[in-house]
């Protein structure tokens, strides 16, 4: 079943994959032995990720959710004052799939191979996504490796919860790609799919800020186009989109709805704008996407700026700086 909007109204690149298997291939090994690399007490001399929230929250929610007699799910944290609802709390991720991991291995090697795996396959999540933007092999492979180690995934790597959340991030970006190319309700359907992945990960933020891409990702992509813009195709996107939308929220129902009814029973909804807002992004971090210690670091602790290091993280790296430049410099010539 097709939408309105017809394949010939929308002139997206479209992605030819009959060559690139062996492309694909080896980017995605190449991601895996970088972050094998980069990962390197963990993954290979058997270390535990232990830093952080990882150590302080992580460890032991995981631990007391699959640590009890004989259930797979465990709905209650009796440690808490009088006690606390755990599935209902999303940092547990009590129905994220691969959480299977914790039922398969050593508590400490699945949380080993879940956040490194995650971090692999942000990198090839993006390295598709930029495949179907038509970047040559190469060009997608270096952007899927910045993906993977830039300054927000590295840091936040023992934030568990939004280490799994982004990796889905890319995807859901292929998926409105094809939703518009094909007009096709299926592909909406398989874009709301990957969208509705970061709520069953656990962090809402991380859906939130994607859906808000996404739509309007989408709806540029339909306005750039001249033979996108009739009312008949905008209709169609924006349908298609809804639809995308509608079936995230169907996938994370089952961890929004028992959220919902613990958020509505805690003080923090009762607390002002201005405090839900107080360590947003200032402007003067964004010295932080060229300098990364400009107000210090972790390692020296002499960071001096607002809320912590990694929230406010958001340096990609010397070489895609530099060749952001490049770029911009020969799109400049060829344009003359």
């Amino acid at each position: 079943m097709r939408s309105p909007v017809a394949p010939r109204q929308v002139r997206l690149a479209v992605f030819d994959p009959s060559g690139s298997r062996v492309w694909d291939l080896a980017s995605l090994v190449g991601y895996a032995l970088a972050a094998s690399v980069f990962f390197w007490p963990m993954v290979v001399a058997g270390r535990a990720p232990y830093w952080g929230d990882l150590l302080l929250y992580f460890y032991p929610i995981a631990h007391l959710a699959i640590g009890t007699a004989g259930s797979p799910l465990v709905f209650w944290n009796p440690y808490i004052f009088g006690g606390t609802p755990l599935a209902a709390n999303p940092q547990t991720f009590t129905f994220y799939p691969f959480r299977i991991l914790f039922y398969l291995l050593p508590l400490d090697r699945a949380m080993t191979y879940l956040l490194v795996g995650h971090v692999v396959a942000a990198g090839a999540a993006m390295y598709l996504w930029l495949r179907r933007r038509l970047l040559g092999p190469l060009p997608a492979f270096l952007g899927g490796l910045v993906f993977m180690f830039s300054s927000y995934v590295v840091t936040h790597f023992f934030e568990v919860t939004m280490t799994l959340a982004v990796a889905w991030v890319p995807l859901a970006l292929l998926g409105v790609d094809g939703l518009i190319r094909t007009g096709r309700l299926s592909r909406a359907v398989w874009a709301g799919l990957a969208l509705g992945m970061p709520i069953l990960a656990g962090h809402m933020q991380t859906w939130y800020i994607a859906t808000l891409l996404c739509g309007v990702y989408g709806l540029g992509m339909v306005l750039v186009e001249p033979h996108s813009r009739t009312p008949r195709a905008l209709v169609g996107t924006g349908g298609l989109l809804v639809l995308m939308l509608l079936v995230s929220v169907g996938v994370g129902s089952v961890q929004l709805l028992p959220m919902l009814d613990l958020v509505a029973r805690m003080f923090r909804p009762q607390d002002s704008f201005a405090f839900a807002t107080q360590f947003s992004l200032t402007p003067r971090q964004l010295i932080r996407l060229v300098v990364p210690d400009f107000f210090g670091a972790p390692q020296g602790n002499d960071y001096w700026g607002e809320w912590n290091y990694w929230e406010l993280g958001s340096y990609v790296g010397i070489a895609p700086l530099v060749l952001t430049v490049v770029a911009l410099a020969f799109s400049a010539r060829r344009e003359r």
